[in-house]
């Protein structure tokens, strides 16, 4: 299973653009503009506009 963590800002501010993939567990700023070219690995932190890697190898958990 995949999760990712997005701002609500990040989110319905559309600032995911067409033909982004991004890994498993990553975090994304708010405000941060991920496109086609920003690299990813897993469990990352991205940040900025353009989005860049600010942080690899990050743990957090998803609780219900």
């Amino acid at each position: 299973m995949c999760h990712n963590l997005l701002n609500l800002r990040s989110m319905f501010g559309k600032w995911l653009l067409k033909g982004t993939e991004i890994e498993s567990g990553c975090v994304i700023g708010a405000g941060s503009v991920v496109t086609n070219h920003t690299e990813t690995d897993k469990n990352c932190i991205l940040i900025g506009a353009p989005a860049r890697i600010t942080k690899r190898d990050i743990e957090w958990k998803h609780e219900r």
